[in-house]
């Protein structure tokens, strides 16, 4: 039962942590690049850019881009970065779908973590309809309690805005919630809030990297969140 359980509130990051996404990331990136006639960008350099955001994600791949024709990457992003998040969300609206998935076991964790009465909330910083369609179409958003992208409130993760917000809807204890990601804002988010990390090391972020955060708990597979959250 809930009294059992070691945490009653887990915070789940999407891209890298639940749903493979680096296709369809890399893929509309390169298209926002094309569209503006800069070179593509290998998938390296479409994962560094996952986790912080639309605009972050896309002044790093135009850096990429333009370190292979010598540009001038500031400046140009200076001018355009505003008109090219709108080709990248618009392309991103077509070019997440079909090849975005839930990594295996990530359908059976979250519901045994409802059987639990444990509940659970995506905390992303990919746009919030984003987030809302690809849960949707993966047929998982029944599980979550809410779904937060990077435009839902005032600041995004790693923002103790965030925190702030979901525990004033949700009551949420920092000693009995639980936050589990891939990436910097994740491991970041923890320590802002002041709650538990359990950073996945199969995600979009590299291993090595991952495992120069901060966490309680580091793990290779999701199904192990489930005897961390249960106290098992």
């Amino acid at each position: 039962s809930r009294t059992m359980s070691r945490y009653d509130d887990v915070i789940f990051d999407l891209d890298g942590t639940l749903i493979d996404s680096l296709a369809g990331i890399h893929r509309s990136l390169n298209r926002a690049l094309a569209f503006y006639h800069l070179p593509p960008v290998g998938e390296d350099a479409a994962r560094g850019a996952v986790g912080h955001g639309v605009m972050n994600a896309l002044r790093h791949v135009v850096r990429a881009s333009a370190a292979q024709n010598g540009g001038d990457a500031e400046l140009w992003f200076a001018q355009h970065g505003e008109a090219i998040a709108e080709v990248y969300r618009r392309e991103y609206a077509v070019g997440y779908r079909g090849v975005t998935v839930l990594y295996p076991g990530v359908y059976d964790v979250l519901s045994t973590l409802r059987t639990h009465s444990i509940r659970c909330y995506a905390v992303s910083n990919k746009p919030e309809a984003f987030c809302s369609s690809i849960l949707d179409e993966l047929g998982v958003s029944s599980f979550f309690q809410f779904v937060a992208g990077e435009d839902t409130f005032a600041e995004r993760k790693p923002s103790v805005v965030v925190w702030r917000e979901l525990t004033k809807k949700y009551a949420l204890r920092p000693g009995r919630t639980l936050m589990v990601g891939d990436g910097k804002a994740d491991s970041e988010f923890g320590s802002n809030a002041g709650i538990d990390v359990c950073l996945v090391r199969y995600g979009i972020t590299p291993a090595n990297i991952v495992d120069a955060y901060a966490a309680n708990y580091r793990i290779d597979n999701i199904r192990d969140v489930v005897d961390i959250v249960l106290g098992q």
